[in-house]
């Protein structure tokens, strides 16, 4: 019975989709046959009158998609927006985007295409179905291909959070794993890393997450966090950012090993009282106990 039923449901719910990816190439194809200009795309695509249908808006984001005309990244959010749920669209739209597009992505754009890669239907599934994790490499690609790795820690924790719970600086590791010469490109990550003070004069950072990073870098791993300093592509003000957090972890590792040093030199003086009780305290263990 139901079963039945619902396969039957789910069929034609699927062929109805076929047919109006049919229907939506065909617009495609006469928009350019006509000469749209992408002006006239962008309006539909931005648009918020009732009369623009979802129809029209994904024609008009495929159309600039395949004319190269999208350039920003408020552009490429509203046209991802709109081929929502298609598998084939929302990929072709990701990779036909200019690089501004995704080299201007802010996190508001970036949160709002990490929301739409992980949209489900009424039953608890992904809309692109068995794909969803294709198009998820794909974005984090596109990212990773422009250097926005500030953005692309951002999508790996999403993508990660569909399968189990997420250990944030694991995922740091695993995304930023990569050559001191590439780690130097990533220049918006390492600005989030950059000491801010706030009203209360208490140190904030934009990712804290990456500031640790890169400490422990510093701490750590300091050929490795010295080759990303020495590198030709490494914007300056990015080597001031870098510098700065090789001195505090500098200043942090000596304050441990003097600390360490007067600890030690007190450990010595318990000793040495403990062997040569002071005149006049003979008879006297290390507690003030009289011995036994």
């Amino acid at each position: 019975g139901k079963g039945f039923i619902q396969d039957g449901k789910d069929g034609v719910k699927s062929e109805l989709k076929k047919l109006e990816g049919k229907r939506v190439q065909e617009a495609v194809k006469e928009a350019k046959e006509k000469g749209v200009p992408p002006e006239k795309h962008l309006k539909t695509l931005e648009s918020t009158d009732k009369n623009v249908t979802e129809f029209d808006k994904r024609v008009a984001a495929l159309a600039l998609a395949q004319e190269g005309e999208i350039r920003t990244a408020n552009q490429l959010a509203k046209a991802l927006s709109a081929v929502e749920g298609n598998v084939d669209d929302f990929s072709q739209v990701l990779d036909k985007a200019k690089p501004s597009a995704i080299g201007s992505l802010g996190s508001a754009e970036n949160a709002k295409i990490i929301e739409l890669l992980g949209a489900k239907n009424d039953k608890g599934e992904s809309v692109y179905s068995t794909r969803q994790a294709d198009l998820q490499q794909a974005y984090s690609g596109v990212l990773k291909k422009e250097n926005r790795s500030d953005l692309r820690v951002q999508a790996e924790m999403a993508r990660r959070s569909n399968v189990g719970p997420v250990n944030p600086s694991q995922v740091y590791k695993d995304t930023l794993k990569m050559g001191a010469k590439d780690l130097s490109k990533q220049s918006a990550l390492i600005q989030n890393t950059k000491v801010k003070v706030d009203g209360q004069g208490n140190r904030t950072f934009d990712d804290t997450h990456a500031r640790t990073y890169f400490e422990d870098l510093a701490k750590n791993q300091k050929d490795y966090f010295d080759k990303i300093l020495r590198s030709d592509d490494l914007k300056p003000e990015d080597m001031q950012v870098l510098l700065e957090i090789r001195d505090s972890v500098g200043a942090q590792t000596q304050q441990t090993a003097s600390s360490q040093g007067t600890q030690r030199s007190q450990a010595w003086q318990n000793a040495q009282a403990a062997f040569n009780p002071p005149a006049g305290s003979a008879g006297q263990n290390n507690s003030g106990q009289q011995n036994p």
